[in-house]
């Protein structure tokens, strides 16, 4: 998948002019960034949620969470 989508994000600046410049380094980078937050805010997220219902918590999170409120 690593080496399918850094094909892709070059032939990208290929296509956009033929060389490196930085908007495009931030445009990828942010296209890598927005998709990795992507999949894990709709896939990673419900199923931690699945598996800390099922498992249970880390005690220390409460005990944290309670001086936060606290404050």
């Amino acid at each position: 998948m690593n080496y399918a989508c850094t094909r892709l994000a070059l032939q990208v600046v290929r296509r956009r002019g033929g060389g490196m410049r930085y908007w495009l380094i931030a445009m990828l980078s942010g296209i890598f960034t927005n998709l990795g937050q992507e999949f894990y805010r709709r896939l990673a997220v419900p199923y931690e949620d699945r598996q800390l219902a099922r498992s249970g918590d880390v005690d220390l999170y409460a005990e944290y969470l309670a001086e936060i409120e606290s404050g």
